[in-house]
């Protein structure tokens, strides 16, 4: 019986949550080896809404905290989701690679 309650748990969860959340990552190789990536997360404003009025997700920190390791960091909006673009360009893939991503 518990089983059976876990298991409505868990579908009741993914209908509700299904299409909340987008997300899209693009990564353009040149032929030159250099690299763009770019993570676009947007979340449903109808999510937003259901949060307690007044209270607001303070994420500045880890805005500054992207933007001191290179990243780029825009505000987007589109048909009903906000979120954030975050993007970064690589001289070299081939430096990445080396690199093994450690601080990226």
């Amino acid at each position: 019986m518990k089983r059976i309650k876990e298991l409505i748990l868990v579908l009741i969860c993914i209908v509700f949550l299904s299409g909340c959340v987008k997300e899209h990552i693009t990564m353009n190789i040149n032929k030159d080896k250099s690299l763009e990536v770019k993570y676009d997360v947007l979340l449903s404003d109808k999510l937003n809404e259901l949060g307690e009025e007044g209270e607001e997700t303070d994420i500045s920190d880890d805005v500054s905290e992207l933007e001191k390791k290179g990243y780029t960091v825009t505000a987007k909006s589109e048909n009903g989701y906000s979120g954030y673009t975050i993007s970064k360009k690589y001289k070299s893939i081939d430096d990445l690679a080396k690199n093994n991503n450690n601080d990226e």
